[in-house]
Parts: structure tokens; sequence; C-alpha cells
């Protein structure tokens, strides 16, 4: 009887012992899974973030390009009336902003509106 008890005390402590490491194991699995999806979500936080305040940026730049258009507007109105034709007023200071080495202007404001509206 002593050799059967033994083979039990045995077959019950390997019983425990493998079911320990089965549910551990896998549980081992599972949090390191969920660590991963954490920093997964926290990166992805992060660059939702960073594309927010890129959005928000280009946002204030299509308005500005729409308020610069409309101030040339105003301005080109108010020095036409000295009698000087608009059109060539216009072009002759976007030449100076060209030979100064600025940026030749390619929007236009009605372009920068759509690009508005796409953003909001």
């Amino acid at each position: 009887m002593d050799s059967g008890i033994i083979i039990v005390l045995i077959l019950g402590a390997s019983s425990v012992v493998s079911s320990f490491f089965f549910g551990f194991i896998p549980n081992t699995k599972r949090e390191a899974q969920h660590k991963q999806e954490q920093l997964l979500l926290a990166e992805l936080s992060s660059y939702r973030t960073a594309l927010e305040t890129k959005n928000n940026q280009l946002l204030l730049l299509s308005k500005q390009i729409i308020s610069y258009y409309n101030l040339e507007s105003i301005l080109l109105d108010e020095l036409a009336k000295n009698g000087i034709n608009r059109t060539t007023l216009q072009k002759k200071y976007r030449k100076k902003i060209r030979e100064a080495g600025l940026s030749k202007i390619t929007v236009t404001d009605s372009d920068a509106e759509k690009i508005l509206l796409t953003i909001i």
C-alpha cells in the first residue's frame, strides 16, 4: 500500500504542477499580448494627436492664404484709384516678389478655399 500511496501522491503532485504551468504559460502570453496592444494603442494615440495638430496648422495656413489674397485685392483696389490698372499693379508687385527670391504665388484664393473645405 505504501507504493500505491506514493504513486497517487506523485500523480497528484504532477497534476497540480502541470495545471499550474499550463494555466500560467498561456496567462503570461495573454499578458504580453495585452501589454503590446496597450503600447500600440498609445502609439496610435500619439500619431492621432500629431495628425490633429498638423491638421489645425494646415487649417490656419489656408485661412491665412485667403486673408492675404483678400488683403492684396483691397490694396490693389486702393492703388488702382490713382489711375493705374489693377492687373498691371498685380503683375508688377508679384514680379517684385519673385525677384526678391520669395515663392511664386501659385495657389489661388479659390484653391485655398477648396483645401479649407476638405479639411473642415
